[in-house]
């Protein structure tokens, strides 16, 4: 799914179908569709944009093992409208629920997860998390949306590098 504010009304998403060629080549098949915000109702406003973050930070958790702070925070500023700070706390409560379903059923198969690793390195976490919380607070949410964006920069850069 890719999207992109058409104006400060309107946003477009795409839905990917597809490969399929044709004369000019390999092409790939979207599906759009155009949402205009000044026709839906207020309540539905928060609702659509809150639905969309949850349903790809829930499928990129479930890939990629981000968690969904990765999609949530940026989202949750750009579309919803928070303050920076406010986004990491929030994300970190909706991440409680994402963990919770994809461990339900990551469980299903056995050996799949290392409980030994996941009480080491959980216990340490919490731990790191706890303080961590007490200083994002202290931070400004400029600082914190530098550190942020310096962090995805540098572990992109990584994954793209080991591929």
């Amino acid at each position: 799914m890719a999207w992109r504010l058409v104006s400060s009304r309107q946003v477009r998403f795409g839905f990917f179908r597809g490969f399929s060629e044709g004369r000019h080549g390999i092409r790939m098949n979207w599906l759009v569709m155009r949402v205009d915000f000044a026709k839906i109702p207020a309540r539905m406003k928060f609702l659509i944009p809150a639905v969309l973050i949850g349903l790809l930070a829930g499928l990129l958790g479930a890939l990629c093992g981000v968690g969904g702070g990765l999609v949530m925070v940026p989202a949750f500023v750009a579309l919803l409208g928070v303050e920076h700070k406010q986004a990491v706390a929030t994300s970190m409560a909706v991440i409680i629920i994402t963990a919770l379903a994809a461990t339900a059923n990551n469980s299903r198969i056995a050996g799949l997860i290392d409980w030994k690793i996941v009480l080491a390195v959980g216990l340490a976490s919490a731990i790191a998390a706890w303080f961590g919380s007490d200083l994002m607070r202290s931070l400004s949410n400029q600082t914190l949306t530098r550190i942020f964006g310096c962090a995805l920069v540098l572990f992109g850069i990584r994954m793209l590098w080991k591929g």
